[in-house]
């Protein structure tokens, strides 16, 4: 590694960053591009943001562990310039979880609205914030802007062993919406996810799947038998006219 880059790394030592900088080295030599932006970078998130670039789509878990410690560490300080705060986002986050499990909905998303914009951009509470808050929006009927948060937490990297929670979600409002053919593919990949839970989670899971599914079928024989009086009616004016000539 260049002593450029090796400086760079180094300068985030007083944060206790350098173990999880040290497991990227040997993955950052190999591209030499991104070592380049790596090095050249000025202040540590646009560090973070070159090794998100470079390797959160990428297999090896080491990395992936490696890059979310960074990020961990780095969002504990808060983005100061911004005015962002990770525990003001962590509490107003918990008061928004109370505030749903009483069913308080328009409380629970006023708190979370606020957590989202005291959460530090880099934060691993980020994705789970937007999908509390999509589950409140799905609570309250607004399926389309739900559907939004979903997104905006699987783009901030939402962690994959919860992945189940907010694809059965945006399956509910896809069907909500009318949009069978998302619908039916969210549930089929949903369905595919259940197979790693426990049994009785499993089950609860597959159950509301079910529910989707049977509200889906049904809107498509619904479908169908319009579809038939409308060929028939057809079929019976075209025969008015055949009897007339």
């Amino acid at each position: 590694m260049s002593s450029k880059a090796t400086k760079s790394s180094l300068s985030l030592e007083n944060f206790s960053l350098q173990p999880c900088i040290d497991k990227l080295s040997n993955a950052v030599l190999c591209d030499q591009k991104q070592l380049k932006k790596f090095s050249e970078a000025t202040s540590r998130q646009e560090q973070v943001r070159v090794l998100l670039q470079t390797f959160s789509h990428k297999p090896q878990v080491t990395i992936r562990e490696a890059v979310y410690e960074i990020v961990n560490e780095l969002s504990r300080y808060g983005d100061v310039e911004e005015g962002k705060s990770e525990q003001l986002a962590e509490e107003y986050k918990q008061q928004g979880s109370k505030a749903f499990s009483q069913h308080d909905d328009i409380t629970a998303l006023r708190l979370y609205n606020k957590a989202l914009k005291l959460c530090p951009h880099l934060s691993a509470n980020l994705p789970l914030l937007y999908a509390n808050r999509s589950a409140v929006l799905y609570h309250m009927a607004r399926y389309q802007e739900s559907l939004k948060d979903i997104t905006r937490a699987m783009d901030h990297q939402y962690p994959s062993k919860l992945r189940h929670k907010v694809l059965l979600r945006k399956a509910q409002c896809l069907q909500r919406l009318g949009q069978t053919v998302e619908a039916t593919a969210t549930v089929k990949e949903t369905m595919i996810l259940t197979q790693t839970l426990g049994d009785k989670m499993k089950q609860t899971y597959i159950a509301s799947l079910d529910e989707v599914q049977q509200a889906l079928s049904k809107v498509e024989l619904d479908d169908q038998c319009e579809q038939k009086n409308v060929d028939a009616t057809k079929a019976q004016r075209a025969g008015q006219v055949n009897s007339q000539c």
